[in-house]
């Protein structure tokens, strides 16, 4: 055979080899799967293992995504195909640890197609792309027809997109929803008007109350319903939770404290001023159930605020003025979460707004654990509802507030027996009896839990929510806690530890170093010009305001000189303002042009330092092998 024909047979001989290859890996890598991301994005966690391996009949999960149109979309539509692909490749895991459980179809919605109206029906958002409709959601579906969906799979949401898929796959597989009793003194349904009344209302120019966001998640996953004013529909609910109690009536006292004998899990939202709450007298905004959670192992602490400085977010006061930190609005993070409970073990940032003081009350055979709480440096400041000023005007909390030595505590689990709060005859409000006098049994069974909070406006949209592109979405993990709750004491706890997930995006973490130095290298500057520039600005108002008369006449020329001055001196400082923002951003824009140049180089210098060595090391070998052979 001559030479051309072995080199083509090689070669052939290769590309079978080659193509046989890349098949079997192909199928094998199908069930050998590695997950070699940084923070783990494909692997799933131990809570959604647990669910689909209960999964007892199949199920139909359809990810639909309008690609078409995302090729044909602005921009910000285009950008979400890497987003598709994280997604289309996490639901493939799940389909391949489901062991035939579940089935993935990957659909591509095309206007005026039954696939499009597939997506409708199952109520996924829908946007506008040009001529065609933009889709991008998921409808898992049993064989009986039950039906649970994610809407819409947005890039912000990704930390929970696991828990969002896992509860999707759970309640389609469950035949029924939990239902939650929501007992309130705020409008948190909204006002339970028709939407007739409702936009005639709105017509009227009158502020029409809408439903917390937080109803809206609660009821993707559970059948929520308000709790009645004489307490008459507790008994028919699984979990209840209470959000700012006041004034509650006796009989409403003894339906929650029947809840609690008969073993009925509770969740309590107390806070000691709920800027929420729309009564005008602040000393009337501060809530607790204390008559209850007394005897049953905590209390709210009256006239006491939770604050920590090394928390605090950054507020401002006003237009003109700088944001400084708010030492009782706290961003909760890292050490403020209880890692051995599962409720809070996996959260990252939970904000609380002018939160309460919880304190154990030491009640025999019942745990008191705290979950959320500030961090060892945090403290308590002392001060009645009705002093607003002082728990939340951060020049008066830098001069009161002083480092603590241990954590104060935000929300604590109490677990055990409770013995009935109401074992003694009650005022009369309906001739409303003792737990004893009712024959309910004096401690609970079995064993329950109840979950209290120091604060309720961590439940409001304002804090807990944010607006976006494709509309409102949860701001930290508020929600994520108040869900993983809810999971815990209902039964779910498998969705508990499927929550978080690190960022899909992973951040320029030196190009943010080198912001933050350039920023602080000239923070002082700054901060001196614009205080400069503000006494400007305060001299020239104080100038227009020079009394008149005959006097005045001549004070006037001395103010149009002086004003002058000052206009000419307000000009130079926001000159040396801009200097110093310029230089800042030269200076980020020097480092990082440097950072990109070594970047740039560091690969073909690695090849021509590879190339190099395989170089020599050839001709060593050459060299060598010539000298062996001229011997």
């Amino acid at each position: 055979m001559s030479d051309k024909k072995r080199t083509a047979a090689a070669l052939l001989c290769i590309a079978v080899i080659t193509f046989c290859g890349i098949t079997i890996c192909d199928h094998v890598g199908r069930f050998l799967r590695v997950d070699l991301t940084e923070n783990k994005l494909y692997t799933l966690s131990d809570g959604t293992r647990t669910v689909l391996e209960e999964l007892r009949r199949p199920l139909e999960m359809k990810l639909y995504y309008a690609r078409t149109a995302a090729m044909k979309g602005p921009e910000t539509i285009r950008a979400y195909n890497n987003y598709f692909f994280y997604i289309r490749d996490l639901l493939q895991e799940y389909e391949s640890l489901s062991k035939g459980k579940l089935k993935l179809s990957v659909i591509d919605p095309r206007p005026d197609s039954d696939d499009e109206l597939d997506a409708v029906r199952y109520g996924l958002k829908r946007f506008s792309a040009g001529d065609e409709s933009f889709f991008f959601g998921l409808a898992v579906v049993s064989e009986y027809g039950r039906e649970t969906t994610v809407p819409f799979f947005a890039p912000n949401r990704q930390p929970l997109v696991e828990y969002e898929i896992s509860s999707a796959i759970y309640n389609a597989a469950t035949p029924a929803k939990k239902r939650i009793g929501i007992l309130s003194s705020l409008p948190v349904f909204g006002g339970g008007l028709s939407p007739y009344m409702a936009e005639m209302m709105r017509m009227q120019g009158r502020d029409v109350p809408e439903e917390w966001n937080m109803i809206g998640q609660l009821n993707r996953f559970y059948d929520v319903v308000p709790v009645k004013d004489d307490g008459g529909n507790v008994e028919d609910v699984d979990l209840l939770m209470i959000v700012h109690p006041k004034g509650l009536s006796n009989s409403l006292l003894a339906a929650v404290d029947d809840h609690v004998m008969k073993g009925g899990r509770l969740v309590v939202f107390v806070d000691p001023y709920c800027v929420v709450d729309p009564e005008k007298d602040h000393a009337k905004r501060t809530s607790d159930l204390n008559r209850l959670l007394e005897k049953w192992g905590c209390r709210l602490q009256p006239n006491a605020f939770a604050a920590d400085r090394s928390l605090g977010l950054e507020v401002q006061l006003g237009p003109n003025e700088p944001a400084e930190r708010l030492a009782t609005f706290m961003d909760l993070r890292g050490e403020s979460f209880n890692r051995d409970d599962v409720v809070t073990a996996r959260l990252e940032a939970v904000r609380v707004l002018f939160g309460g003081v919880l304190e154990p009350t030491d009640v025999p055979g019942v745990h008191f654990e705290p979950i959320i709480a500030t961090s060892p440096s945090g403290n308590v400041v002392k001060a009645s509802p009705k002093d607003v000023v002082v728990f939340s005007n951060p020049d008066m909390l830098k001069r009161i507030l002083e480092d603590g030595e241990e954590p104060v505590v935000l929300g604590c689990k109490l677990t055990g027996k409770f013995k009935s709060a109401l074992s003694k005859a009650m005022p009369e409000d309906g001739a409303t009896e003792s737990a004893e006098e009712r024959g309910d049994s004096n401690e609970t069974s079995p064993e329950t839990t109840i979950v209290v909070f120091a604060d309720v406006d961590m439940l409001n949209d304002f804090v807990a929510f944010q607006d976006t592109f494709f509309g409102v979405a949860p701001l930290g993990d508020n929600m994520n806690l108040l869900l993983n709750v809810m999971e815990n004491l209902g039964g779910a706890q498998a969705l508990s530890t499927a929550r978080t997930k690190e960022k899909f995006t992973r951040p320029f973490k030196v190009f943010e170093r080198i912001e933050k130095e350039a920023e602080a290298a000239t923070a002082e500057k700054v901060a001196a010009v614009e205080a400069e520039m503000a006494k400007y600005q305060e001299e020239l108002q104080s100038l227009g305001k020079q009394p008149g008369g005959d006097e005045g006449v001549v004070m006037q020329g001395d103010a149009i000189e002086k004003r002058r001055q000052l206009e000419e001196q307000l000009l130079m400082a926001q000159r040396e303002l801009r200097k110093l923002n310029r230089d800042k951003r030269l200076r980020i824009e020097s480092l990082t042009s440097t950072i990109k140049f070594y970047n740039t180089l560091a690969a073909p210098f690695v090849i021509l330092l590879v190339a190099l060595v395989v170089f020599f090391v050839r001709r060593y070998k050459k060299n060598k092998y010539l000298g062996v052979r001229h011997e």
